[in-house]
């Protein structure tokens, strides 16, 4: 299955070489071995990068929609452009309702990632369900 990255809906510099972009578009493959959470993601994000010093963050949100199950996470996440960290939280619905989704990646040198084979990265998380009565 193929994966796509949309253009931003708007980008500028801004003096003193800070880009920014908006409602930036992409689709992943989760592939992690998990039938609750492997399928694909839809991203939409924005970034602010100083390109002189090379930082900035992405903050987006994204619909994370597993093949073996019906539902999905819905996700808000954080990435650090310096060092390619991300952290994200999701909420399950459907037949994921009531569940929580928390994960870290780091970019490194792992397997490659059919979307992007250039990169991929190492990601660790939790599922969580609320304590029953």
């Amino acid at each position: 299955m193929g994966c796509t990255t949309d253009p931003p809906d708007r980008q500028w510099v801004t003096p003193g070489g800070t880009l920014h972009f908006r409602n930036s578009g992409v689709t992943l493959l989760w592939d992690m071995g998990n039938p609750l959470i492997d399928g694909i993601e839809t991203v939409e994000a924005d970034l602010n990068r100083n390109l002189k010093r090379g930082v900035g963050f992405v903050h987006g949100t994204s619909t994370l929609v597993p093949f073996a199950v019906n539902g999905t996470w819905e996700i808000k996440f954080h990435i650090n452009t310096s060092d390619e960290t991300a952290r994200g939280v999701g909420h399950g619905t459907g037949d994921l309702q009531g569940m929580s989704l928390k994960y870290s990646t780091v970019v490194a040198t792992p397997p490659p990632n059919p979307c992007h084979p250039e990169r991929g990265a190492y990601t660790t998380g939790i599922i969580t369900t609320p304590r029953g009565p």
